[in-house]
């Protein structure tokens, strides 16, 4: 954040085999071994497209008329911490992978199939 650059990750995943692999890798923290997962630092990035564009933000989704530019307010943040706090973070602590059984579930769900396990095939 202090280096006035965005991180700037994109995805592609053409069909079920190509999730099914970037699922396994990210429950293994090894995302960037996936060949569709680019990921760069830009001062400046632009979106553009002859359509409007559906995108993400802080888990909403949205559409937005392109171009969308997304730049950096260098000191437009402050953070304030205590002075017990300084060099402690909690989300800096916690190792966040995913289990084996939301592994199972999201292959299941990639290949078509409930992730409870259960065959709903005539329901």
């Amino acid at each position: 954040m202090d280096s006035g650059r965005l991180g700037v990750v994109t995805l592609t995943i053409r069909d079920t085999a190509e999730a099914v692999r970037f699922t396994t890798l990210q429950a293994a923290g090894q995302v960037r071994r996936f060949p569709g997962w680019r990921q760069w630092t830009a001062e400046r990035f632009e979106v553009r497209s002859g359509a409007p564009v559906a995108i993400g933000v802080d888990g909403e989704a949205l559409t937005l008329e392109a171009p969308i530019v997304f730049a950096t307010l260098p000191g437009a943040l402050r953070l304030r911490l205590p002075r017990h706090a300084v060099g402690i973070s909690p989300a800096g602590r916690a190792v966040h992978l995913l289990s084996r059984s939301t592994v199972a579930a999201l292959a299941a769900v990639c290949l078509g199939r409930p992730a409870d396990g259960h065959n709903t095939a005539g329901a």
